[in-house]
Order: structure tokens, then C-alpha cells, then sequence
């Protein structure tokens, strides 16, 4: 019978455990398959030396710490960053508050002439039915010993000159604009005799009201007017008030 063939012998691999140790890892690797001579199959066992700690192992510790930097690095710049976003944010938001309240600020002057102007239309529906009804035109004027149609006569200028100072005070005309309509309005007669006859009436004004400020300035006109200059149209306060 002739005796089977010997099994190589085990060859050492190496696996790291620690740097400068080495484990041996016992293997197993089946040998060819058994001859008809071989009933037994022949098992040769190697050990594998590994060393454990090597560059994989490095490689992942390397990663780790990167993105744990990386974290670290976030956080703490959002912690810098916070601080400086807030002022901005408080700013857009009174910015935001200043705004509403122009916008209300405005809507109340609008209301404001809204009302003056309502409040325009009822006088001027009053004066045109004391104009048609010579009873209710003595109760309403308070000049008195007039001929009804002198009496119609300032009432209408009184109209007309109160729309033009209406103007003014809601803002569709300018401080120049309304010297420009006075010294037209001056310029009639029947106007410089109403202005004259309601002197007394302008004196109960309070001195800081727009009605007192336009009423001195027709004075000024009515003065420079009756000087009998050649350019009429410049005469009274300058117009940048």
C-alpha cells in the first residue's frame, strides 16, 4: 500500500494585534481532494499573523475626528453668528412699525380732509338756499343795512374765497399757489369790500390758526394792491411762507 503524500507544512501569516505583536491565528485550508489511495482526508493548519491598529483602522479614527471637528466648528460659528442676526432682525421689525404708523398717520389725514371737505358742501348748500331766499339770506349774513343783492354778492365771495383757503388746508395747492388765487380775488372790488366790512370777524382767530395766517397774508396784499404797483402779481408775503 503505498502511503499517502504529506501535507505541507503551515506557513505563518501575519495579522497585527498591537504594533510589534503578533497573534497566531490557527486556519484551516482543505488540501486536494483525497486520491483512492487516501481515505482520510489530510487537514493542514496554518496561523495568520494579523496585526490589528493598521490603516483601515487609522483611516476610519482620522474621519471620525473630522467630522467631529467639523461639528465643533458649526456649532461654534452659529454661536458667533447668533448674536450678530438679532440686532438685524430688531431693526427690520421697527423699521416695519415706523411704516405702519406713517401708513396710519397718513390714513387719519386723509379722514381729516375727508371731513373738511364734507363739512364744505354742507356750508355751501346752506349759502345757496339763504342766495334763494332773501329771509333765510338775513339770517345767515351778519352785515346788516344791505340791499339784497349786495348781501347775495358777499355771500358769494365769502364761498369762494373759503373754497380756496379749503384747498390749502388739504394740501391741493401750495403755499405759493394759494398767494397766486389770492392776489386774483384781491384784485375784485367786491372782495376788498367784503374784506373790509369782516374785518372785526377776523380778529376772534386764534393767532397760530391757517385761517389767521391767510387772513394777514390778504392784508398784505390788499396793502401793496392799493399802492397801485404795475406788477400786481408779485405783491404780498413770499410765497416760500
Amino acid at each position: 500500500m503505498t502511503p499517502c503524500a504529506p501535507s505541507p507544512p503551515p506557513t505563518p501569516g501575519g495579522f497585527p494585534r498591537h504594533p510589534g505583536k503578533w497573534a497566531l491565528i490557527p486556519t484551516v485550508r482543505r488540501s486536494a481532494p483525497p486520491s483512492s489511495s487516501c481515505s482520510t482526508p489530510l487537514i493542514a493548519g496554518r496561523r495568520r499573523a494579523v496585526r490589528l491598529g493598521g490603516s483601515f483602522d487609522m483611516a476610519t479614527q482620522k474621519l471620525g475626528v473630522r467630522r467631529i471637528g467639523s461639528a465643533t466648528w458649526s456649532g461654534a460659528v452659529g454661536r458667533m453668528s447668533a448674536p450678530f442676526r438679532r440686532p438685524s432682525r430688531r431693526r427690520r421689525q421697527e423699521e416695519l412699525t415706523q411704516d405702519l404708523l406713517r401708513q396710519l398717520a397718513g390714513v387719519a389725514e386723509e379722514i381729516r380732509h375727508a371731513n373738511l371737505i364734507q363739512l364744505q358742501r354742507l356750508i355751501v348748500g346752506q349759502v345757496d338756499r339763504a342766495m334763494a331766499d332773501p329771509a333765510l339770506m338775513a339770517a345767515m349774513s351778519t352785515l346788516d343795512d344791505l340791499p339784497d343783492f349786495k348781501r347775495r354778492q358777499l355771500l358769494f365771495v365769502n364761498r369762494e374765497y373759503a373754497t380756496i383757503l379749503l384747498a390749502y388746508r388739504i394740501g391741493s395747492v401750495s403755499w405759493g399757489e394759494l398767494l397766486g388765487h389770492l392776489r386774483v380775488l384781491c384784485r375784485n372790488s367786491v372782495f376788498a369790500d367784503y374784506w373790509e366790512r369782516t374785518a372785526e370777524h377776523r380778529r376772534s382767530l386764534p393767532g397760530e390758526s391757517i385761517e389767521a395766517k391767510v387772513g394777514e397774508a390778504v392784508d398784505v396784499i390788499m396793502e401793496e394792491l392799493a399802492e397801485g404797483p404795475d406788477e400786481w402779481w408779485v405783491v404780498g408775503p413770499s410765497p416760500e411762507g
